[in-house]
């Protein structure tokens, strides 16, 4: 976590792959993290491989993930075998989770027109995704 806030701050990283099986992510951490991710005008390429985002609050989660892709310069973002805990228990792999809340930076932009990629990445379950530039 202190490496994510820490990254809101840099003018130099341009790629941060931090892919953990033990990293597990609830409400709070995660608005700070995307908070200070969406202050980054570096980063492009970040891996969060195997991570649990155990978030109940799941209109406030989405809110923050529309924001920081707005104002962020990521490109790509990996999530490859991630798990989604959206309250109540229900579990949902990214695939499902995802595609809702993946609009392009410009409401008139077409994702397939900026040549935005889906798909399993990885062995299993989960996605990488490319983001328009």
């Amino acid at each position: 976590m202190p490496i994510l806030l820490a990254v809101g701050g840099s003018n130099a990283i341009q790629t941060l792959r931090i892919d953990s099986n033990t990293v597990s992510v609830w409400d709070k951490a995660f608005q700070l993290t995307v908070t200070s991710l969406r202050h980054n005008s570096t980063l492009r390429t970040l891996s969060l491989a195997h991570w649990t985002f155990d978030l109940q609050d799941k209109h406030l989660a989405t809110l923050y993930l529309q924001d920081l892709l707005t104002h962020s310069k990521l490109t790509d973002l990996n999530l490859t075998q991630c798990t989604f805990d959206l309250s109540n228990g229900v579990t949902m792999a990214p695939t499902l989770l995802l595609p809702p809340l993946l609009a392009p930076p410009h409401p008139q932009a077409s994702l397939q027109h900026h040549g935005t990629h889906w798909g399993a990445a990885g062995g299993g379950g989960g996605t990488k995704m490319n983001f328009p530039k």
